[in-house]
């Protein structure tokens, strides 16, 4: 028995004019990008932001143990001009191991290497007040009353100005500065007055002895 032509058409017609067929192609399509699509968006969530803002926000403050130790470690902390590298050498002493004692050159050098560059802080009687104009105001400094020399300069800022001309010969003060060398006297500078004795204190310490 011969089969009709137009049912061996409709018996081979492509997959493409089956309407079923059409929408579960389409359907598993939009399926499968719906599941891409997901995950995708799983994946950017659970990666880190290396953006700079991102980078700047995620880093913590350092703790409150962190920024002492950063404190502890820094050499310049709460250390003012006059208290850093204090020598414990005295204006009197110092005086006394140069020219007083008996040593040896060497035995010299090695002793001042303890003062020179440091600070110190010094009494002693002033001897004279001068103006240096652009390097300041020279004070010679002598370490006793009766005192023939050494005798040491401490240059001042003129900042001092007002303070420095109102000193009378004789009179004791006491003044951080910076041990420079020794050229015949001590070269001092960065001089800060710390105090001033009132007037005719040295003069009536001395008269009394």
């Amino acid at each position: 028995m011969e089969v009709p032509p137009e049912t061996e058409q409709q018996a081979w017609r492509p997959w493409s004019n089956h309407p079923i067929v059409v929408t579960i192609v389409v359907v598993a399509g939009i399926v499968t990008i719906l599941t891409y699509a997901s995950s995708f968006r799983r994946n950017q969530q659970h990666e880190p932001d290396l953006s700079p803002t991102n980078l700047r926000t995620s880093q913590s403050p350092p703790t409150t143990e962190q920024t002492s130790q950063e404190a502890e470690i820094s050499p310049s902390s709460a250390l003012t001009a006059s208290q850093t590298l204090l020598s414990p050498v005295t204006f009197k002493e110092l005086t006394s191991y140069i020219y007083v004692e008996s040593h040896t050159a060497i035995q010299q050098d090695q002793f001042l290497s303890r003062i020179i560059g440091r600070r110190v802080r010094w009494s002693g009687f002033v001897g004279n007040v001068s103006d240096m104009k652009e390097e300041g105001i020279s004070v010679l400094l002598a370490s006793d009353t009766d005192s023939y020399g050494p005798y040491a300069f401490l240059n001042f800022a003129q900042g001092y100005r007002e303070d420095l001309e109102a000193l009378e010969q004789g009179q004791k003060i006491v003044a951080s500065c910076r041990f420079v060398k020794v050229s015949g006297n001590f070269q001092l500078d960065s001089c800060e007055l710390e105090s001033v004795e009132p007037k005719g204190t040295a003069e009536s310490g001395r008269n009394s002895r």
